[in-house]
């Protein structure tokens, strides 16, 4: 049974995000000055955009695929699903870059003749696949193929500093390899190859979901779904956020991992809830929550939906995912109040525009941005009328060669065989049981273990790291030759500008260093090495930053949070042989990531979520 409602939903997602990415000058051009607040309503919400259609892709997959007989299977039929319409925008992104000369209607048969190409293949695939598993084969090798480029990636290419990277590597090849590593969505194992097109972050944490999709959220649906008990339900509901955020906590210490922006994940897990007992919620809908599917009733929610940009101006930046997190509830009322039958809401959905757009959305999802490059190159906003010119071309430009995309590659995936990837017989409890206690105690213990890896200093093993409250210190130990600080360097403009830093002994300047704030980069851990003090133990030293020039505007935010620095002493590998010295040795490189506050912080917010799935009462 499709659901023309949820496919019109879709549709307002991808227009959500079209518009959002659409230059907001333009829009501004077109309209007074005091209808600009209400312009924002509708044209910065393109991660609300998002959020619809991860709501929807767990959704979805729960109510589709309820009992799966194969992990692989499931991953084969997403991954052809996913990868050939990306892959083929990001080979045609690749060329232009590689080419940028290529003229404007060029570009667009560069993206038609790469699918053109890829059309030939799937044919060929269809073809072989009467013989052999191709499916199947493709997905082990694409799977292993991502697995390389990833420790390629962080083994390999980041310890080639990106300057190096970007001003003595021939430029071709910095492209091929930004094509190879956006293609394989290993974006976030480094923190400098850039993403060929602004939306592939949400390929990135889409793909993560199908990964985590068998193997860790279906044994927990499944399990909660036995159960019957509403208040522990509602229990793990408010568990869930608190494990989401510690999540996002954690990515932001991790290589690159806060571009998949991990708190959008509830979306998911809400998504999969609703579709893994669809009918319960239906019901409980239409009983207690009759009134939302009246048109006043109907527009609250949409307007709590799109009300975030109204708080995000007061609000900091800290509180920002949790509004972004609360805004799942109103979402998801409306999806799934627009199921119903007699749904204002509903009705308003199935317009054939936004389902026309729904059907297309991926397409266009993946689209759109070059378009809007293009026509930004065609027509300059200069005045009104340029400026409703170029979000015409954009948003029909992006319809027509995402309709042209959808034939040539996306087609031949709905003509597949259809082969169901779920047992007919429903699970036995205990099995159901015993298959979710595996999975929350391997999935506990590799969420500590990244506690721990988010949390220790990334510095060589043979330090000792201390933390310190303040810029004054007493050193712990000898050899005293580093301290790091959580820094953000404020680049205003491109004029010359030093941080210089100094460590003092006793009014004695015993070491300084200058760094160019231009060529410096955002880091928890920005280190500042001097020479090593080999008798430092029980000393007092001060830290002491100024900005050359002093009237220049760059500067740096120093973040104290955590601490206001770190201390790093070097260890003598022989000095290791003495029992004494590697007992001290291994309990401090253990207490490292402890001491910080925020791995506390990460660890209470996951803990609540395996408390009451692990041991739920039940009175409950």
């Amino acid at each position: 049974m499709r659901l023309k409602a949820l496919d019109g939903l879709r549709g307002v997602a991808i227009l959500l995000v079209i518009f959002n990415h659409i230059p907001l000058k333009i829009w501004y051009d077109l309209s007074p000055r005091g209808c600009h607040v209400f312009l924002d309503f509708f044209l910065v919400n393109g991660k609300v955009g998002v959020s619809i259609l991860f709501l929807l892709t767990g959704f979805l997959m729960a109510w589709l695929y309820p009992r799966l007989k194969t992990n692989i299977g499931f991953w084969t039929k997403r991954y052809a699903r996913l990868f050939p319409a990306f892959l083929v925008m990001v080979v045609a992104w690749t060329i232009i870059k590689i080419n940028p000369n290529i003229p404007i209607w060029g570009q667009i048969l560069v993206v038609l003749g790469c699918g053109g190409i890829a059309r030939i293949l799937w044919q060929t695939g269809l073809i072989l696949s009467k013989k052999i598993s191709v499916g199947k084969i493709l997905t082990y090798f694409w799977i292993f193929f991502q697995i390389v480029v990833a420790m390629w990636y962080m083994f390999y290419l980041l310890k080639i500093p990106s300057p190096i990277f970007y001003q003595t590597w021939d430029k071709n090849l910095q492209w091929i390899i930004t094509g190879i590593i956006n293609a394989t969505l290993t974006l976030p194992f480094g923190n400098y190859i850039g993403q060929l097109d602004g939306v592939y972050w949400s390929l990135i944490t889409e793909t993560l979901f199908y990964i985590l999709y068998p193997i860790l959220f279906l044994p927990i649906l499944s399990y909660i779904n036995q159960k019957k008990a509403v208040k522990w339900k509602i229990c793990l509901g408010g568990a869930s956020f608190l494990f989401i955020y510690s999540l996002y906590l954690v990515s932001k210490r991790v290589l690159g991992m806060e571009m998949m922006i991990p708190y959008l994940m509830i979306y998911f897990v809400a998504g999969a809830v609703i579709g893994s007992n669809f009918d319960w919620w239906q019901k409980f809908f239409r009983e207690k929550l009759k009134t939302f599917l009246k048109p006043v009733g109907s527009i609250v929610l949409f307007s709590l939906m799109l009300g975030g940009v109204f708080i995000y101006p007061i609000i900091t930046k800290t509180w920002h995912p949790w509004v972004q997190m609360l805004i799942v509830i109103p979402m998801s009322m409306v999806m799934i109040g627009a199921t119903l039958e007699n749904s204002w809401m509903g009705k308003k959905l199935e317009n054939k525009f936004l389902v026309f757009l729904g059907k297309y959305s991926y397409a266009l999802y993946l689209t759109h941005a070059l378009i809007i490059e293009l026509a930004i190159k065609i027509i300059q906003p200069i005045n009104m009328v340029n400026s409703l010119g170029l979000i015409l071309i954009s948003v029909m430009g992006s319809i027509g060669l995402a309709w042209c995309l959808y034939h040539l590659i996306e087609a031949p995936y709905y003509r597949l065989p259809k082969v169901s990837l779920n047992w007919e017989k429903e699970e036995n409890k205990k099995e159901i049981e015993k298959r979710f206690y595996r999975t929350m105690w391997v999935f506990g213990g590799i969420m500590f273990l990244g506690l721990i890896i988010a949390f220790r200093p990334p510095l060589s093993w043979l330090t000792y790291v201390y933390f310190h409250k303040n810029r004054d210190f007493i050193a712990k130990e000898n050899n005293l030759g580093m301290i790091t600080v959580n820094i953000r360097p404020v680049k205003k403009t491109d004029e010359k500008s030093n941080l210089v830093i100094s460590l003092i002994n006793n009014e004695k300047i015993i070491s300084t260093s200058k760094f160019d704030i231009n060529k410096m980069v955002e880091s928890n851990y920005y280190p500042f090495g001097f020479p090593i003090q080999t008798d430092s133990k029980g000393k007092n030293y001060k830290i002491n930053y100024e900005i050359e020039p002093k009237n220049g505007v760059n500067g740096i935010e120093i973040n104290n949070k955590e601490s206001e620095l770190n201390s790093i002493y070097f260890v003598n590998k022989k000095e290791l042989k003495n029992p004494k010295t590697l007992i001290k040795w291994v309990g401090l490189k253990a207490r490292e990531p402890l001491v910080n506050p925020f791995f506390w912080v990460g660890f209470v917010g996951m803990l609540p979520l395996f408390l009451v799935l692990l041991f739920k009462k039940n009175k409950l």
